[in-house]
């Protein structure tokens, strides 16, 4: 396997300009992630799937609601850091529940939920001979979920990404 790398400088926090929220600040440690070839594929995913066909404005794509999901859970954070300090919740904590929210949509494809729900069974109980289970998944367990985990695993390899330099490990 290869090494991971070891950074030379930790990345700094950048500002987004976002249609909703204006001005939203996104940690050194999520462009980790979104700098990734693997994260940016998600400019060219459209959120809502086929619904541009009838309604010609819905159009943000997973990478722009990725995004501001990440915003929002450090918001959610804050949030519960000020009204219930004996939670103890630390910056580690708001990292993780951030870098959660900003990969949560990383496995899907095309088409949005058509894609999982109707494509990959299809093309798996071709492929295999079984059938849609009907479980949101097909026979073998496939969903986005599971495949954004193994893309997570995949890009943090093949770019050698050490999130630890940000103090975030196994634990």
């Amino acid at each position: 396997p290869k090494r991971l790398r070891k950074s030379k400088k930790l990345r700094s926090a950048r500002t987004v300009r976002d249609p909703i929220h204006n001005q939203i600040d996104i940690p050194g440690v999520c462009w980790e992630i979104i700098d990734t070839p693997e994260f940016q594929r998600l400019r060219h995913l459209k959120q809502t799937g086929m619904v541009f066909r009838v309604y010609p404005s819905a159009v943000h794509s997973r990478f722009e609601h990725s995004l501001g999901v990440c915003y929002l859970a450090g918001k959610w954070v804050d949030h519960f850091r000020e009204v219930q300090p004996d939670l103890e919740i630390t910056e580690k904590d708001k990292y993780c529940v951030m870098l959660a929210g900003l990969c949560h949509d990383w496995g899907h494809g095309p088409y949005s939920h058509v894609f999982d729900g109707e494509f990959i069974p299809s093309v798996k109980a071709r492929s295999n001979d079984v059938k849609d289970d009907g479980g949101g998944g097909d026979a073998h367990g496939w969903t986005h979920e599971q495949a954004s985990q193994n893309m997570i695993d995949f890009a943090l390899e093949k770019n050698q990404i050490s999130l630890v330099e940000y103090g975030l490990d196994a634990k």
